[in-house]
Protein backbone atom coordinates (compact mmCIF):
# COMPACT_ATOMS: atom_id res chain seq x y z
CA UNK A 1 0.00 0.00 0.00
CA UNK A 2 1.30 3.35 -1.37
CA UNK A 3 1.30 6.39 0.76
CA UNK A 4 0.21 9.76 -0.90
CA UNK A 5 2.57 12.20 -0.70
CA UNK A 6 0.89 15.62 1.03
CA UNK A 7 2.49 18.56 -1.53
CA UNK A 8 0.14 21.13 0.06
CA UNK A 9 2.66 22.48 2.53
CA UNK A 10 5.53 22.57 -0.30
CA UNK A 11 3.07 24.12 -2.51
CA UNK A 12 1.62 26.64 -0.11
CA UNK A 13 5.25 27.75 0.82
CA UNK A 14 5.97 28.35 -3.59
CA UNK A 15 2.94 30.56 -3.30
CA UNK A 16 4.17 32.58 -0.64
CA UNK A 17 7.73 32.64 -1.80
CA UNK A 18 6.12 34.09 -5.09
CA UNK A 19 4.01 36.47 -3.48
CA UNK A 20 6.78 37.70 -1.73
CA UNK A 21 8.96 38.31 -4.42
CA UNK A 22 6.52 40.48 -6.32
CA UNK A 23 5.52 42.43 -3.59
CA UNK A 24 9.70 43.26 -3.11
CA UNK A 25 9.36 43.96 -6.28
CA UNK A 26 6.79 45.95 -6.64
CA UNK A 27 8.17 47.95 -3.51
CA UNK A 28 11.33 48.18 -5.30
CA UNK A 29 9.58 49.79 -8.57
CA UNK A 30 7.63 52.39 -6.53
CA UNK A 31 10.56 53.27 -3.48
CA UNK A 32 11.33 56.64 -3.54
CA UNK A 33 14.69 56.11 -1.04
CA UNK A 34 17.64 56.66 -3.19
CA UNK A 35 20.01 53.91 -4.18
CA UNK A 36 22.67 52.81 -1.21
CA UNK A 37 20.44 54.66 1.44
CA UNK A 38 18.26 52.55 4.13
CA UNK A 39 14.96 52.06 3.15
CA UNK A 40 13.35 51.04 6.44
CA UNK A 41 10.52 49.79 4.12
CA UNK A 42 11.71 46.38 3.53
CA UNK A 43 15.19 45.04 4.00
CA UNK A 44 15.35 43.39 0.55
CA UNK A 45 14.78 46.80 -1.54
CA UNK A 46 18.24 47.42 -2.17
CA UNK A 47 18.60 44.24 -3.50
CA UNK A 48 15.53 44.31 -5.50
CA UNK A 49 16.27 47.96 -7.33
CA UNK A 50 19.43 45.80 -8.63
CA UNK A 51 17.36 42.98 -9.52
CA UNK A 52 14.80 44.85 -11.38
CA UNK A 53 17.22 47.32 -13.05
CA UNK A 54 18.74 43.75 -14.61
CA UNK A 55 15.20 42.00 -15.50
CA UNK A 56 14.64 45.01 -17.46
CA UNK A 57 17.42 44.57 -20.16
CA UNK A 58 18.13 41.06 -19.63
CA UNK A 59 16.36 38.76 -22.28
CA UNK A 60 18.95 35.68 -21.69
CA UNK A 61 16.80 32.59 -21.07
CA UNK A 62 19.98 30.57 -19.53
CA UNK A 63 20.90 33.92 -17.14
CA UNK A 64 22.99 33.06 -14.18
CA UNK A 65 22.29 36.42 -12.14
CA UNK A 66 20.96 35.75 -9.00
CA UNK A 67 17.02 35.91 -9.10
CA UNK A 68 16.76 36.91 -12.53
CA UNK A 69 15.03 33.99 -14.12
CA UNK A 70 12.78 32.77 -11.05
CA UNK A 71 11.47 36.73 -11.17
CA UNK A 72 11.07 37.27 -14.78
CA UNK A 73 8.82 33.68 -14.78
CA UNK A 74 6.73 35.38 -11.66
CA UNK A 75 6.34 38.94 -13.13
CA UNK A 76 5.74 37.72 -16.71
CA UNK A 77 2.53 35.62 -14.74
CA UNK A 78 1.50 38.49 -12.48
CA UNK A 79 1.42 40.88 -15.83
CA UNK A 80 -0.75 38.50 -17.66
CA UNK A 81 -2.41 36.35 -15.16
CA UNK A 82 -6.49 37.52 -15.67
CA UNK A 83 -7.54 34.69 -13.00
CA UNK A 84 -10.29 35.65 -10.99
CA UNK A 85 -8.84 33.23 -7.85
CA UNK A 86 -4.75 33.18 -8.43
CA UNK A 87 -3.56 32.17 -5.37
CA UNK A 88 -0.64 34.29 -6.40
CA UNK A 89 -1.65 37.38 -7.74
CA UNK A 90 -4.92 38.10 -6.28
CA UNK A 91 -2.82 39.00 -2.61
CA UNK A 92 -0.22 40.65 -4.11
CA UNK A 93 -3.17 43.09 -6.44
CA UNK A 94 -4.81 43.45 -2.98
CA UNK A 95 -1.65 44.66 -1.57
CA UNK A 96 -0.74 47.00 -3.91
CA UNK A 97 -4.02 48.57 -4.46
CA UNK A 98 -3.83 49.23 -1.02
CA UNK A 99 -0.38 50.77 -1.40
CA UNK A 100 -1.60 53.20 -3.88
CA UNK A 101 -4.57 53.61 -1.68
CA UNK A 102 -3.10 54.90 1.26
CA UNK A 103 0.38 56.09 -0.38
CA UNK A 104 2.42 53.92 1.78
CA UNK A 105 4.19 51.19 1.10
CA UNK A 106 4.27 49.09 4.10
CA UNK A 107 4.70 45.36 4.88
Amino acid sequence: KKRKMDHSGNKEKSIMRKQRRLIHLCHASRCSVEEGDYCSASPHCAEMKALRRHIVACKDNGCKYPKCLTSRHILGHYRRCKCESCPICIPVRKTVRQWRDNLVMIW
